[in-house]
């Protein structure tokens, strides 16, 4: 049995802990991912703004045209450091990534597809929230792997590598594969 939207879904799905937890998470990581889009992207907009007025306050014969110059380059450099720290760019593409792959667990749950196939609803929930919490382990052990890694002054491995090297273990492995999911934390 599959159901196309929300609307239709039975009460035993709906108030389902497992479901709860899939939107939760779900919902959680597509708002997350979309505040540090915008953070990055407000950034990145002035700091280009910025770097492209420092050539024509250069023009600027007295000397408030120096510190203007100054304050422009002081400006860039502090939001670029601000950037680095918050990492608005990897979190904002990282958080999507998750999102999607929760987004994917839900339609392959609401169409009886891939591992939900031929599943009984008591075996399907189940294998949900078994899938949803193998997910969300896997994305929080990474997160913590690399937030010590920064803590100790060490470069990130690039998120493709590390989602390249993910293999799910533990009961959700057995329910089928499980996309590896990349550094973030929630």
């Amino acid at each position: 049995m599959s159901w196309l939207s929300d609307e239709n879904l039975p009460d035993t799905v709906r108030t389902y802990p497992g479901w709860k937890r899939l939107e939760d998470q779900r919902t959680w990581y597509a708002g997350k991912s979309a505040h540090n889009q915008r953070r990055y992207l407000h950034f990145k907009l002035v700091q280009i703004v910025l770097a492209s007025a420092i050539p024509l306050l250069s023009l600027i014969q007295e000397s408030w045209g120096r510190w203007l110059t100054a304050g422009a380059g002081a400006i860039i450099a502090v939001l670029e450091a601000v950037q680095q720290l918050n990492q608005y760019s990897r979190l904002w593409i990282e958080y999507r990534d998750m999102a999607e792959r929760l987004k994917r667990e839900k339609y392959l749950f609401l169409a009886g597809a891939g591992p939900y196939q031929g599943m009984d609803m008591d075996t399907r929930l189940t294998t949900l929230s078994m899938r949803v919490e193998e997910l969300c382990s896997t994305e929080h052990e990474r997160w913590i792997a690399g937030a010590t890694q920064v803590a100790a002054g060490k470069p990130l491995a690039s998120t493709a590598a590390a989602a390249a090297s993910a293999t799910p273990v533990g009961p959700a492995a057995a329910a089928g594969p499980v996309a590896a999911a990349p550094l973030t934390g929630h």
